[in-house]
């Protein structure tokens, strides 16, 4: 995880623009945020996918992280849920002025409603 982070805060800009490797630097971080090893961890995680689509907003992008958000936003730790919900609305109020229609409708379709049905069940 140590080796992670260190790329997310300090190389980040340093890796390949390639969707290939975005990607597969999101699915690792919310690997973590969904594992039960320690709490810190998965919170840790969930706030290096903002950290993420804050420097690489693409549709592409942004579109990995909301999904991986809403789907750590089911994790049954309260503290978990708490810390997705908190980070998808700051993504949303960070980087929503560059969303094209379409994207909105995504946004609310399939993450906020997702997470919604989700939480009340």
């Amino acid at each position: 995880f140590g080796c992670l982070k260190l790329i997310v805060d300090d190389f980040l800009n340093e890796l390949p623009d390639q969707e290939t490797t975005r990607i597969a630097l999101l699915d690792c971080c919310a690997s973590f945020g969904s594992s039960r090893y320690d709490v810190n961890i998965s919170l840790t995680a969930i706030g290096m996918l903002w950290t993420i689509a804050d420097q690489d907003s693409s549709p592409s992008s942004v579109d990995h992280v909301l999904s991986k958000l809403a789907f750590l936003a089911s994790d049954d730790r309260v503290e978990v849920r708490n810390c997705v919900v908190n980070t998808l609305f700051s993504c949303v109020v960070g980087i929503g002025q560059k969303f094209t229609a379409v994207q909105w409708e995504r946004v609310f379709t399939h993450t906020i409603f997702a997470v919604l049905d989700r939480v009340s069940e």
